[in-house]
């Protein structure tokens, strides 16, 4: 079993590319790659219709609540209501903010979900910072080569995300392993990164 939680926010409703928003851009990533057995997708209650109007019993919606965390946990208890998941299904969590996420990535995620029961997507940043004083004098040089930063999608095992999120008290060997994302996995949350997922 294969389980995602799309985390999606107001901004994530609105059009942002050939009529689409982020929300229905990364659905249709997952739905093209057909390796999910269920979506649950997160949003204000206002985003409740759009969901439920693609009639469609693979992919449901939940209510986002105070944090990250508690829908997290809302979606996963939702679920639970009518469905059963084992210790080793698999949960993915993808923040809607990174709209291009390339199937490579997804895959290799799932592929490592066979030997790891936790998986970090993550990607180098390869630019550089300066920081120049008022009069012109360069005061530091940072090559950020070697900082990282998390993208989406993570994915663990459903007893990791019951120890992290629900209700877990069994201390559990975490088995974590990161894999290599793309500088093209953008978060459009920021002006420019959307600026280039608009480009043709």
């Amino acid at each position: 079993m294969k389980l995602l939680i799309l985390l999606a926010n107001k901004d994530n409703y609105q059009k942002i590319k050939d009529d689409k928003c982020a929300v229905e851009w990364c659905l249709k990533r997952y739905q093209d790659l057909n390796r999910i057995d269920h979506i649950i997708v997160s949003g204000d209650k206002e985003h409740a219709a759009m969901i439920e109007a693609m009639n469609d019993v693979h992919i449901s919606f939940v209510e986002n609540k105070k944090d990250k965390d508690e829908t997290l946990a809302a979606a996963i208890n939702q679920y639970l209501e009518k469905n059963k998941l084992n210790e080793t299904d698999l949960i993915l969590i993808h923040e809607a903010n990174f709209t291009n996420t390339e199937n490579r990535i997804i895959e290799d995620v799932l592929l490592r979900a066979l030997n790891f029961n936790f998986i970090n997507t993550i990607s180098p940043l390869d630019n550089t910072f300066k920081i120049v004083s008022k009069n012109g004098s360069q005061l530091l040089i940072r090559n950020t080569e070697e900082i990282y930063l998390i993208q989406s999608p993570q994915a663990m095992h459903f007893n990791v995300f019951n120890n992290l999120y629900l209700d877990g008290k069994e201390k559990l060997d975490i088995k974590m392993i990161n894999v290599l994302g793309s500088k093209f996995n953008y978060d459009i949350s920021d002006p420019f990164n959307l600026k280039l997922f608009q480009l043709p």
